[in-house]
């Protein structure tokens, strides 16, 4: 559960400098996208040294762990499964 905003930063960003609030914001933003660039990166760079067949298994998993959180099967039924996660969102 999110913090609530204390209320210097609330006047900050209402009252203060706009650049400074945008690049208070962004910047945790920035530094959080390079992480996990740099990461997929070396991710990739060691899944690049094993076998297709490795691979292909690897991607398979990752498919099926994606989908089964929601309930999906892989490629199955997708429109069903779309439909499953927009009704419980809304309702």
């Amino acid at each position: 559960m999110a913090r609530p905003i204390s209320a210097g930063k609330r006047d900050m960003i209402l009252n203060g400098n706009l650049i400074r609030a945008i690049l208070t914001l962004a910047i945790p933003v920035m530094i959080n996208s390079f992480i996990q660039s740099m990461y997929n990166l070396t991710d990739t760079f060691w899944l690049g040294k094993i076998g297709t067949a490795n691979q292909a298994a690897i991607t398979l998993v990752s498919l099926w762990s994606r989908h089964n959180d929601s309930g999906c099967y892989p490629y199955i039924a997708v429109p069903w499964c779309e439909r499953r996660q927009t009704g419980e969102l809304y309702g």
